[in-house]
């Protein structure tokens, strides 16, 4: 089962993919939206053991060092 942090960010990205859709944006282009939001989820969290949480994005530049996945 996905924790409540994860579950947030999975509702937040159903209610953008939906605003899209009633927007009228393309069917593939939003299926193309939801595949790679998800998959950035599960990146998130396998990768650096944590969830995105949607209050915590911000416009704060983001730097990437040249290895290793201790990056944030």
């Amino acid at each position: 089962m996905n924790e409540p942090a994860l579950d947030s960010f999975l509702i937040f990205i159903d209610r953008w993919l939906l605003f899209l859709d009633r927007e009228g944006k393309a069917s593939v282009s939003v299926a193309t939206y939801a595949r790679d939001l998800r998959q950035f989820a599960a990146w998130l969290e396998t990768s650096y053991g944590q969830s995105c949480k949607p209050a915590a994005v911000n416009s704060t530049p983001v730097s990437y060092p040249h290895s290793g996945p201790n990056m944030l």
